[in-house]
């Protein structure tokens, strides 16, 4: 049986209201804005190929459940019981056959529904009646772009599709990683100016700053600018004599 439903209320934009799961398939053309009807699967465009496969690498390790066409999402490892509470709660016949019974028997709908999609991760392969028969829902796609700190695409997400989503604890991890890097950057060269720092390639890709904006990726470095006040936008410093 499905382990999450949807609520009453459906989400989506017009033409999608009615929608709360689209095949893995439909979600990759829409996210692109390609007609998922008439693509060619042996000449996708590149996005789409990139987007069919991250969804399938998450669905076959089971980062992201598969859902039916009412977008009640299957079990996955994630959401399945901890050994201590399934023991808890076990039957007598059911401590018999073991927890590993119980997990298989949990996960099986998910496991039987993404069969065989390791071959468009691996092989770049797109077998364009498997993937149109592979349902993820609204909740599911928020949680993959969650989980990628991309932007909830548009088609199914009015509102949102402008916003990249980075979970709190993700922000304090990165706010404290690009200071680090900041200090190491003015430790090796006083006269870098804070907008310098926000543009380093250091901040933008070994701090994720590039998932932030310049407003926040300034404030940030404000807080450990070790120059004077006058000096955080304005020229650097010159260097002090004798």
């Amino acid at each position: 049986m499905p382990k999450n439903s949807p609520p009453s209320s459906p989400v989506g934009v017009q033409g999608l209201t009615n929608f709360v799961a689209l095949s893995v398939w439909e979600v990759a053309h829409r996210w692109h804005g390609m007609d998922p009807n008439t693509s060619d699967p042996k000449n996708l465009p590149l996005p789409v190929q990139d987007t069919l496969r991250a969804l399938c690498k998450d669905l076959v390790e089971q980062a992201i459940p598969a859902s039916n066409q009412m977008g009640d999402d299957f079990g996955t490892l994630s959401t399945g019981p901890r050994y201590d509470e399934w023991q808890s709660r076990a039957t007598s016949a059911e401590l018999h056959q073991g927890y590993e019974v119980a997990v298989a028997d949990y996960t099986r709908e998910h496991r039987e529904a993404v069969a065989d999609l390791e071959i468009c991760v691996d092989k770049r392969e797109f077998d364009r009646q498997k993937l149109d028969s592979v349902y993820v829902s609204i909740f599911a796609l928020e949680k993959f772009c969650t989980d990628h700190y991309l932007p909830k695409p548009a088609f199914w997400f009015p509102g949102e599709g402008g916003a990249i989503v980075v979970p709190p604890r993700r922000e304090q991890i990165d706010k404290q990683v690009c200071q680090g890097i900041a200090r190491t950057l003015w430790d090796q060269d006083p006269t870098f100016t804070i907008k310098a720092l926000t543009q380093h390639p250091a901040i933008l890709r070994n701090g994720n700053g590039g998932l932030y904006s310049s407003k926040t990726l300034h404030a940030w470095l404000s807080e450990v600018d070790p120059r004077s006040i006058e000096d955080n936008t304005g020229r650097p410093r010159k260097p002090s004599q004798g």
